[in-house]
C-alpha cells in the first residue's frame, strides 16, 4: 500500500511539471525580430517574428554573441562630443513562435508587451498602466517653502514603481523595474525617451544647431549614460533591479 501511494504522488507531481506554463516574453525589436535554425548568428533564417509578438521560451540555450545595437557618432560645436556605440552581449534562446521552434537574439526580448492589442501607447504612462498590473499606491510630497519643487512616487503591484520629482527648470521620472537588464533598459530608454534620436537623426539636430542631443557613453561597469545639453538618461542595474532615470531642463 505505502508503495502504491508513493507512485501515485510521484505521478501527480510529474503532472504538475507537465502542465506548468512555460515562460513568454515579447520582441522589442522595431523591424522585427529572426528566428533561425541553430542559435548562433549565421543560423539559416526562418522567418521575422514582428514588433511586439509574443514568443515561448523552450529553456534552451544557443551561442553568446556581440550586436551592434546603437551605432557611434559624433558632433562638432565648440568641441567634438561622440557617442559610443552599444553592443549588446547576450545569448540566443529557442522559442516557439507560430508552431515554429527556433532561435532568436535575447538581447532584444523583454518580459514586458511593448504594445497593447497591437497599438501604440500614449507614452510612457499608457504603457505601465498596461503592464503594471494595476497601480498599487501613489504618494505625493511637495517641499516646504521650494517653488516648483515636488516629488510623486507610483508603486505597481507587480513591483514596478515610478518616481517623479520636480525641481527648478525641469524635472525628472526614475523607473525601478525587478528582474530587468541592461538590455531591456535600453529597449524601454529608447522607446519611451528617445536616447538614440542623436545617432539617428543627426542631419536634422545639425539643421537646428542650438543643442547637444543625448548621447552615449558606456561605463566601465556595463551601464549606459545618455548625455546633453537639455537632457539626460542614465540606465544602469542595481541589486537587480534595473533603474532607468531620465531628466530634462530648460
Amino acid at each position: 500500500m505505502r508503495f502504491l501511494l508513493i507512485c501515485f504522488l510521484f505521478s501527480l507531481a510529474l503532472s504538475g511539471q507537465a502542465e506548468q506554463k512555460l515562460p513568454s516574453k515579447y520582441v522589442w525589436a522595431e523591424s522585427g525580430l529572426t528566428l533561425r535554425a541553430e542559435g548562433n548568428k549565421n543560423g539559416t533564417k526562418l522567418l521575422v517574428i514582428p514588433f511586439g509578438a509574443e514568443v515561448t521560451l523552450t529553456g534552451v540555450i544557443g551561442e553568446q554573441a556581440k550586436i551592434l545595437a546603437l551605432t557611434s557618432v559624433s558632433y562638432e560645436w565648440d568641441k567634438k562630443e561622440t557617442s559610443d556605440p552599444y553592443i549588446m552581449k547576450d545569448y540566443f534562446v529557442e522559442v516557439q513562435y507560430s508552431n515554429k521552434v527556433g532561435y532568436v537574439y535575447s538581447g532584444y526580448l523583454s518580459s514586458y508587451s511593448p504594445e497593447s492589442d497591437g497599438l501604440p501607447h500614449e507614452g510612457i504612462y499608457g504603457w505601465l498602466n498596461t503592464i503594471g498590473r494595476d497601480l498599487d499606491t501613489i504618494k505625493h510630497k511637495r517641499l516646504p517653502n521650494e517653488y516648483g519643487q515636488g516629488k510623486r512616487i507610483y508603486q505597481y503591484a507587480n513591483g514596478i514603481k515610478v518616481i517623479e520629482e520636480e525641481f527648478e527648470g525641469g524635472g525628472s521620472l526614475t523607473l525601478k523595474i525587478p528582474a530587468a537588464s541592461i538590455s531591456e533598459g535600453f529597449l524601454i530608454a529608447n522607446r519611451f525617451f528617445g536616447v538614440s534620436a542623436g545617432v539617428k537623426n543627426k542631419e536634422e539636430i545639425l539643421e537646428i544647431g542650438d543643442f547637444l542631443p543625448e548621447l552615449l557613453s558606456v561605463l566601465p561597469d556595463g551601464n549606459l549614460h545618455f548625455r546633453g545639453s537639455m537632457g539626460e538618461t542614465k540606465i544602469q542595474v542595481i541589486n537587480g533591479l534595473l533603474v532607468i532615470y531620465s531628466a530634462g531642463w530648460c
